[in-house]
Parts: C-alpha cells; sequence; structure tokens
C-alpha cells in the first residue's frame, strides 16, 4: 500500500535512500504532485490506464514508482530532473565519504 494516500502531502516528506544520509537532499526537492506507489498498484495503473494528457502513467526510480497521471509534461520533466539531482548529490556524498 502506499506510505501516504493523501495526494496533497508534498513528495518531499518520502526518503529515497533511508539511512544513507540523503535524507537532506530530498528535503530540498521541490514539491511535486507524483505520488508514490507500489510496484502492483503501477502494474494495475499501466495496465487498466488508456489515455492520460502526456502519455505517461507511471515513472519507476531506484525501486520506487510514481504515479504521474494528473501531472503536465513540464512537471514530469522538473520532477525527473529532481529525481536525478537527487542520484547526483548522493553520488557525490558516496565519493566525498571515500575520498
Amino acid at each position: 500500500m502506499r506510505k501516504d494516500k493523501n495526494l496533497a502531502a508534498p513528495l518531499h516528506c518520502f526518503d529515497p535512500y533511508p539511512g544513507r544520509g540523503a535524507a537532506c537532499q530530498w528535503r530540498n526537492m521541490r514539491y511535486h504532485k507524483a505520488v508514490e506507489i507500489t510496484k502492483v498498484e503501477a502494474d494495475s495503473i499501466i495496465a487498466t490506464t488508456r489515455a492520460s494528457p502526456t502519455g505517461v502513467v507511471v515513472i519507476s526510480h531506484n525501486e520506487k514508482w510514481f504515479d504521474v497521471r494528473t501531472m503536465s509534461v513540464s512537471e514530469i520533466e522538473a520532477f525527473t530532473a529532481d529525481l536525478a539531482r537527487i542520484d547526483i548529490a548522493a553520488d557525490e556524498a558516496k565519493m566525498a565519504l571515500t575520498n
């Protein structure tokens, strides 16, 4: 089941890397309408959704799934850019620890 069924809750309340120290990066992420869902929910959405304004219904990132059916193209682009920035920051933090 979803961790948070409140659709108004900001995405930044979830930590994509529990226990790895990247929570501070996640907290700095902008608000997005994407809702974190389970893989089972994602599979169901993919199988049953016939149309969406953008053609994108689910995004998968680091074994997390997000329902993006209500997002515009620009919102999806901003969301995926923020996910990429989180990955880059986490990689930089790992490299700083190993040096």
